[in-house]
């Protein structure tokens, strides 16, 4: 006997609407058109089937929700613990690591930070091995020790290329090719934004000369820039103050001019008319001609 009070309209996707729902035309057509809805009338019997079918299917999916719950609940745990011993693990090992005192800046250092020297094995770090090397070059030393007092093992200039800034390494280098070269052959380039190394190989007394690095000219034998029209025992005997570049202007004009100079303050005196005595404004009394002292007036010519 089939139900006649209340009627079902049931898809074929487990769907439903009242039969006395009424839709829009359009709603209806599309959904005609994307599920095929059919119409049939459920009797009692069925109807408590459904209902039991639908019973045991929300059963079954709770309990599979229950345990998929309880294995997110173990994995979870699992994770955490797993979490907790890595960390552990992690701890003790960086404990383990920052035991190394590098006997330097007295600090805990880690041991990738080590510098170990070989022959005696003493440890410092890379930060203090690369400042120590680094003076021990300013001072123009090649073969460097190990920091340790009292130890005479030699730091292996190979062992510091990746510690060491390249310019650095690169200073040494050249400093310990420099260290082949006598010192008689040596010389520098006396400008001070040059001062590259220059050798002579020949061994002569040579004074003009050009660096071949920043095109200047220089004394090669007052290991000064070039002092144009100025003999070098000339320039040699001059003070510090005085060699200028204007200094050496004037001393060039003294020269051509045959102007004086004063032995006591070293003032440049001429001579217009008169014999060879002169009195400076400092008081000093000297001869024009040879710069001898004098104490009196003569006329006569130089004696020296």
């Amino acid at each position: 006997m089939a139900l006649q009070v209340i009627s079902f309209h049931v898809c074929l996707f487990n769907f439903c609407y009242f039969s006395h729902v009424s839709l829009p035309s359009q709603v209806k057509e599309m959904m005609s058109a994307l599920y095929g809805f059919r119409h049939e009338w459920i009797s009692l019997r069925s109807l408590k089937d459904y209902s039991s079918d639908l019973l045991d299917r929300a059963q079954h999916h709770l309990e599979e929700n229950r345990q998929l719950a309880r294995t997110i609940s173990t994995v979870s745990v699992a994770l955490l613990f797993a979490a907790a011993y890595v960390a552990a693990y992690m701890k003790s090992k960086q404990k383990k690591k920052q035991d190394f005192l590098c006997k330097i800046c007295f600090e805990l250092r880690w041991d990738f930070e080590s510098f170990v020297i070989n022959g005696c094995n003493h440890v410092f770090c890379f930060s203090c091995i690369s400042s120590y090397v680094t003076s021990k070059l300013e001072e123009k030393i090649t073969i460097i020790k190990c920091p340790e007092l009292s130890c005479e093992e030699l730091i292996e200039r190979e062992s510091c290329r990746f510690i060491l800034a390249p310019e650095v390494f690169d200073r040494w280098d050249l400093a310990i090719c420099e260290s082949l070269i006598r010192e008689t052959q040596k010389f520098y380039c006396p400008f001070r934004d040059c001062s590259a190394l220059l050798v002579n190989d020949e061994l002569e007394v040579i004074r003009e000369s050009e660096c071949p690095v920043c095109r200047r000219l220089f004394c090669a034998q007052c290991k000064v820039p070039w002092h144009s029209g100025i003999a070098c025992t000339d320039f040699q005997k001059l003070k510090q103050y005085e060699i200028g570049k204007e200094d050496l202007m004037v001393m060039e004009l003294a020269k051509q001019r045959k102007w004086q100079r004063c032995p006591e303050c070293r003032f440049y005196v001429e001579r217009s008319e008169g014999c060879l005595f002169i009195k400076c404004r400092c008081g000093y009394c000297f001869c024009y001609n040879c710069a001898s002292p004098m104490k009196d007036h003569y006329c006569q010519n130089c004696k020296h």
